[in-house]
């Protein structure tokens, strides 16, 4: 079904998603050799240096290819700047400025007191905010671009 759709997608990048969803659904299925092709025939068609490596990582866990999870893992970390300045706009304004006096290494209750937040509030933002920007910690915000 992902398949047929996918084919008649005028738009490349378009197409590449879908069949990254299909691959996806077919690895889920437990059909590797039907997931690793759609893989590999929506990567040429996915501009997006965070979907190719979301490719790589499904034909990792298809394969069990310690290389190929590493190799996945370096482009997400080669492009973090690039995906952190994409993801700060999917972020709420008040998301944003509590993200960026976190990562200067301010604490809860320091952003709360600059921001007129309790700091439960500006706990709360962060847990909303470190999914958006793929991270897990306060160090990891310090390594992304948030100017």
């Amino acid at each position: 079904m992902y398949e047929s759709a996918a084919g008649l997608s005028p738009d490349p990048s378009a197409r590449g998603r879908r069949l990254a969803a299909a691959a996806r659904a077919y690895a889920f299925a437990r059909m590797p050799d039907r997931a690793a092709e759609l893989a590999a025939r929506a990567e040429p068609d996915l501009p997006d240096p965070i979907a190719r490596a979301d490719l790589t990582l499904i034909r990792a866990s298809l394969a069990d290819e310690q290389d190929r999870t590493k190799e996945a893992y370096r482009m997400f970390a080669d492009t973090a700047a690039s995906v952190a300045d994409l993801e700060a706009a999917r972020l709420t304004p008040q998301e944003l400025q509590v993200v960026r006096l976190a990562a200067a290494g301010l604490s809860n209750r320091e952003i709360g007191a600059q921001l007129f937040l309790s700091p439960r509030t500006v706990g709360y933002h962060l847990y909303k905010a470190y999914p958006k920007l793929g991270v897990a910690s306060r160090g990891e915000l310090a390594r992304l671009n948030l100017t």
